[in-house]
Protein backbone atom coordinates (compact mmCIF):
# COMPACT_ATOMS: atom_id res chain seq x y z
CA UNK A 1 0.00 0.00 0.00
CA UNK A 2 1.16 3.74 -0.97
CA UNK A 3 0.63 6.30 1.58
CA UNK A 4 -0.28 9.68 0.32
CA UNK A 5 0.89 12.68 2.43
CA UNK A 6 -1.51 14.98 0.70
CA UNK A 7 -3.78 14.62 3.87
CA UNK A 8 -1.31 15.34 6.49
CA UNK A 9 0.52 18.16 4.36
CA UNK A 10 -3.22 19.69 3.62
CA UNK A 11 -3.88 19.19 7.76
CA UNK A 12 -0.53 21.28 8.32
CA UNK A 13 -1.49 23.57 5.60
CA UNK A 14 -4.54 24.99 7.90
CA UNK A 15 -3.01 24.53 11.06
CA UNK A 16 -4.83 21.56 11.97
CA UNK A 17 -1.84 20.64 14.43
CA UNK A 18 -3.77 18.03 16.37
CA UNK A 19 -4.60 16.10 13.52
CA UNK A 20 -1.92 15.88 11.84
CA UNK A 21 -0.13 14.91 14.80
CA UNK A 22 -2.29 11.36 14.62
CA UNK A 23 -1.97 10.58 11.26
CA UNK A 24 -0.22 7.19 10.79
CA UNK A 25 3.66 6.88 9.76
CA UNK A 26 3.75 5.61 6.42
CA UNK A 27 6.52 2.27 5.91
CA UNK A 28 9.71 3.95 5.67
CA UNK A 29 10.63 2.65 2.79
CA UNK A 30 8.22 5.00 1.05
CA UNK A 31 10.63 7.78 1.18
CA UNK A 32 8.57 10.87 -0.16
CA UNK A 33 5.84 10.00 2.32
CA UNK A 34 7.72 9.47 4.72
CA UNK A 35 9.91 12.80 4.26
CA UNK A 36 6.08 14.99 4.20
CA UNK A 37 5.14 12.78 7.25
CA UNK A 38 8.20 13.78 9.51
CA UNK A 39 7.98 17.69 7.39
CA UNK A 40 4.19 18.20 8.46
CA UNK A 41 4.32 16.87 12.02
CA UNK A 42 7.91 19.33 12.60
CA UNK A 43 5.91 22.21 11.58
CA UNK A 44 3.08 21.12 14.17
CA UNK A 45 5.22 20.79 16.97
CA UNK A 46 6.84 24.41 15.94
CA UNK A 47 3.53 25.89 16.02
CA UNK A 48 2.81 23.93 19.62
CA UNK A 49 5.96 25.60 20.68
CA UNK A 50 7.35 21.93 21.33
CA UNK A 51 10.80 22.58 19.47
CA UNK A 52 12.49 19.48 21.08
CA UNK A 53 9.89 17.33 19.44
CA UNK A 54 10.37 19.53 16.05
CA UNK A 55 14.28 18.60 16.30
CA UNK A 56 13.64 15.21 16.55
CA UNK A 57 11.28 15.61 13.34
CA UNK A 58 13.95 17.45 11.91
CA UNK A 59 16.53 14.92 12.65
CA UNK A 60 14.18 12.15 11.09
CA UNK A 61 14.11 14.48 8.16
CA UNK A 62 17.93 14.91 7.70
CA UNK A 63 18.32 10.84 7.62
CA UNK A 64 15.94 10.63 4.83
CA UNK A 65 17.72 13.40 3.20
CA UNK A 66 21.21 11.64 3.29
CA UNK A 67 19.52 8.42 2.59
CA UNK A 68 21.17 7.65 -0.83
CA UNK A 69 18.12 6.18 -2.20
CA UNK A 70 16.05 9.66 -2.21
CA UNK A 71 18.07 10.09 -6.21
CA UNK A 72 15.34 7.58 -7.12
CA UNK A 73 12.42 8.23 -4.49
CA UNK A 74 10.17 6.97 -7.00
CA UNK A 75 9.93 6.51 -10.68
CA UNK A 76 6.82 6.36 -10.65
CA UNK A 77 5.87 9.34 -8.64
CA UNK A 78 4.93 12.48 -11.14
CA UNK A 79 6.90 14.77 -9.49
CA UNK A 80 10.00 15.74 -8.41
CA UNK A 81 10.16 13.92 -5.32
CA UNK A 82 14.12 14.22 -4.14
CA UNK A 83 14.24 18.13 -4.88
CA UNK A 84 10.53 18.57 -2.57
CA UNK A 85 12.74 16.50 0.42
CA UNK A 86 15.46 18.68 0.53
CA UNK A 87 13.20 21.85 0.16
CA UNK A 88 11.25 21.09 3.20
CA UNK A 89 13.71 20.46 5.42
CA UNK A 90 15.18 23.57 4.79
CA UNK A 91 11.54 25.08 5.53
CA UNK A 92 11.90 22.94 8.72
CA UNK A 93 14.83 24.10 10.08
CA UNK A 94 14.17 27.61 9.10
CA UNK A 95 11.35 27.40 10.74
CA UNK A 96 12.96 26.07 13.89
CA UNK A 97 15.31 28.39 13.78
CA UNK A 98 12.61 31.04 13.35
CA UNK A 99 11.01 29.96 17.62
CA UNK A 100 14.47 31.45 19.32
CA UNK A 101 17.18 30.42 16.93
CA UNK A 102 19.51 32.74 15.46
CA UNK A 103 18.18 34.95 13.16
CA UNK A 104 21.04 34.16 10.09
CA UNK A 105 20.45 31.02 10.32
CA UNK A 106 16.75 31.45 10.17
CA UNK A 107 17.56 33.63 7.39
CA UNK A 108 19.87 31.11 5.57
CA UNK A 109 17.49 28.27 5.50
CA UNK A 110 14.36 30.32 4.15
CA UNK A 111 16.24 31.76 1.33
CA UNK A 112 17.60 28.37 0.75
CA UNK A 113 14.30 27.08 0.04
CA UNK A 114 12.92 29.59 -1.85
CA UNK A 115 15.68 29.35 -4.34
CA UNK A 116 14.56 25.54 -4.42
CA UNK A 117 11.05 26.33 -4.81
CA UNK A 118 11.33 28.94 -7.27
CA UNK A 119 13.79 26.46 -9.46
CA UNK A 120 10.74 23.80 -9.18
CA UNK A 121 9.43 22.90 -12.83
CA UNK A 122 6.13 25.07 -13.55
CA UNK A 123 3.11 22.98 -12.38
CA UNK A 124 -0.82 23.96 -11.84
CA UNK A 125 -1.41 23.41 -8.99
CA UNK A 126 2.26 23.70 -7.72
CA UNK A 127 4.06 21.08 -6.98
CA UNK A 128 5.14 22.67 -3.31
CA UNK A 129 1.63 23.08 -1.89
CA UNK A 130 2.31 26.22 0.42
CA UNK A 131 4.47 29.34 -1.20
CA UNK A 132 7.86 29.14 1.16
CA UNK A 133 7.10 33.66 0.73
CA UNK A 134 4.24 33.13 2.69
CA UNK A 135 5.90 30.72 5.59
CA UNK A 136 8.65 33.36 5.75
CA UNK A 137 7.04 36.30 5.69
CA UNK A 138 4.96 35.19 8.91
CA UNK A 139 7.82 34.26 10.91
CA UNK A 140 9.77 37.62 10.12
CA UNK A 141 6.66 39.38 11.24
CA UNK A 142 6.51 37.22 14.46
CA UNK A 143 10.09 38.02 14.81
CA UNK A 144 9.47 42.01 14.72
CA UNK A 145 10.74 42.53 10.91
CA UNK A 146 8.08 44.45 9.60
CA UNK A 147 9.61 45.64 6.87
CA UNK A 148 11.58 42.30 5.57
CA UNK A 149 8.24 40.96 5.93
CA UNK A 150 6.73 43.11 3.77
CA UNK A 151 9.08 42.93 1.07
CA UNK A 152 9.07 39.13 1.20
CA UNK A 153 5.40 38.90 0.95
CA UNK A 154 5.33 41.51 -2.19
CA UNK A 155 7.70 39.09 -3.82
CA UNK A 156 5.55 36.16 -3.08
CA UNK A 157 2.56 38.63 -4.95
CA UNK A 158 4.72 38.84 -7.57
CA UNK A 159 4.80 35.13 -8.40
CA UNK A 160 1.22 34.56 -7.01
CA UNK A 161 -1.00 37.36 -8.14
CA UNK A 162 -3.53 38.44 -6.30
CA UNK A 163 -3.51 35.60 -3.33
CA UNK A 164 -5.09 36.15 -0.19
CA UNK A 165 -3.04 34.56 2.32
CA UNK A 166 0.02 37.06 0.67
CA UNK A 167 -2.19 40.08 0.96
CA UNK A 168 -2.89 39.12 4.51
CA UNK A 169 0.38 39.03 5.23
CA UNK A 170 1.35 42.30 3.56
CA UNK A 171 -1.66 43.81 5.47
CA UNK A 172 -0.44 42.94 8.41
CA UNK A 173 3.25 44.00 7.93
CA UNK A 174 1.97 47.42 6.78
CA UNK A 175 -0.19 47.96 10.07
CA UNK A 176 3.23 47.13 12.18
CA UNK A 177 5.01 49.78 10.48
CA UNK A 178 2.38 52.44 10.69
CA UNK A 179 1.51 52.14 6.92
CA UNK A 180 -1.91 53.68 7.12
CA UNK A 181 -2.79 54.63 3.64
CA UNK A 182 -1.11 51.65 2.35
CA UNK A 183 -2.95 49.21 4.87
CA UNK A 184 -6.36 50.57 3.88
CA UNK A 185 -5.91 49.91 0.04
CA UNK A 186 -4.31 46.39 0.91
CA UNK A 187 -7.19 45.55 2.91
CA UNK A 188 -9.88 46.48 0.26
CA UNK A 189 -7.90 44.40 -2.36
CA UNK A 190 -7.65 41.66 0.66
CA UNK A 191 -11.72 41.57 1.27
CA UNK A 192 -12.38 41.28 -1.99
CA UNK A 193 -10.56 38.03 -3.14
CA UNK A 194 -11.00 36.62 0.24
CA UNK A 195 -14.80 37.30 0.62
CA UNK A 196 -16.23 33.86 -0.01
CA UNK A 197 -13.33 32.23 1.54
CA UNK A 198 -14.96 29.76 4.85
CA UNK A 199 -11.74 30.49 7.08
CA UNK A 200 -10.51 33.39 9.19
CA UNK A 201 -7.07 34.32 8.63
CA UNK A 202 -4.48 35.02 11.24
CA UNK A 203 -1.68 34.94 9.70
CA UNK A 204 -0.15 33.64 6.17
CA UNK A 205 0.81 30.26 7.82
CA UNK A 206 -1.50 29.05 11.11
Amino acid sequence: KRFSPLLILTLARFGKWDEALSEPKPPSDQLFAAAMFHYARGMAQAAKLNLDATQQELNALERIVADPKIKVVDPTLPLPGEKLIVLCRHVLAGELAGRGGPAAEMNHQFTTAIQLEDKLPYMEPPFWHHPIRQIYGATLLQAGRAADAENTYREDLEHHPPNGWSLYGLLASLRAQGKSEEAKAVEKRFRDVWRLADITLTASRF
